[in-house]
């Protein structure tokens, strides 16, 4: 029997199969395309996350509802989650608007280098009004987290930002300023060169901008020591900061409040001694 012209037929069906696998025709594409359009119809955010679930099954290779994932995760507070999902987007396609989320994220986790890291990749592909100022900000803080002398005018601008935290453990949003002030070994002594930066955060509290609004100081130690000890000791740390303000500058007790947790919040894990000085921390937050 001759099978010459069954296998002449059969090679151009193989390979027309074969083009299909490697690009998919545009019907599929309108109907990733139809999911981002019903995503709109949708508010509740966890309707949402099912949705795209739905969605990422359907379009694995779709970066922009990996993009919209990452998001939705992000506003269920779910921020390790939301991290995965943005690499996951950005390593489909790179955007700038996936590196200014993980940026977001990163500020939500505490991890204010990665934000400033993700915020200046973003903003090298793409000039974001935005994005800019969050980098701006997060610069600000990391530099105050080092213990670099900040100015009046910078931890006032940090007060005024009014995006609400998100009550996550180590979350560096909003009006919060986590400061290296140094004190003498177990005690509540202030080091000699922490007093010019707690003058500059007096004359920022008194400025006209942050005057009559009230604030907390917040102690917190590393977890070398007892645990109680510990928390003591961020509560004489944190008093010892207000009554330097109050006895230097016009500020008032009643607006600048006390709080301390000793060992329990840490920033990082207490296995370095550069980590243990990052948990041994003073904040000061603007009290809603």
């Amino acid at each position: 029997m001759n099978l010459g012209p069954v296998i002449k037929l059969a090679a151009p069906l193989v390979l027309a199969g074969l083009f299909v696998t490697l690009h998919p025709p545009a019907a599929l594409s309108a109907d990733c395309d139809s999911y981002l359009t019903g995503l709109r119809d949708i508010r509740n955010a966890v309707k949402q996350e099912e949705y795209l679930e739905e969605a990422i099954k359907a379009c694995p290779g779709d970066s922009r509802i990996h993009l919209k994932y990452a998001w939705i995760k992000e506003r269920l507070r779910k921020y390790p989650e939301s991290i995965t999902a943005y690499e996951k987007a950005q390593s489909l396609e790179v955007t700038p608007k996936g590196y200014f989320g993980m940026g977001d994220v990163y500020m939500n986790l505490g991890e204010v280098k990665r934000a400033i890291a993700a915020y200046e990749k973003g903003l090298a592909i793409k000039e974001d009004r935005r994005a800019r100022h969050s980098l701006e900000l997060a610069l600000i803080k990391s530099r105050a987290e080092e213990g670099e002398a900040i100015t009046k005018e910078e931890f006032v601008r940090v007060m005024q930002e009014r995006i609400g935290q998100s009550n996550a453990p180590n979350d560096a949003t909003g009006p919060l300023l986590r400061m290296r002030i140094l004190f003498k070994s177990d005690s509540a002594v202030l080091d000699e060169g922490s007093k010019s930066q707690l003058e500059t955060v007096g004359e920022a509290l008194e400025s006209d901008e942050l005057k009559g609004q009230k604030f907390e100081v917040v102690g917190h130690t590393d977890a070398m020591g007892d645990e109680q000890y510990n928390l003591e000791l961020s509560k004489l740390r944190a008093e010892g900061v207000r009554d330097f303000i109050l006895t230097n500058f016009k500020v008032t007790a009643e607006n600048l409040g006390v709080a301390y947790f000793g060992e329990s919040l840490p920033v990082a894990p207490n296995d370095t001694p550069y980590n243990r000085l990052r948990n041994r921390r003073v904040e000061f937050r603007l009290v809603k």
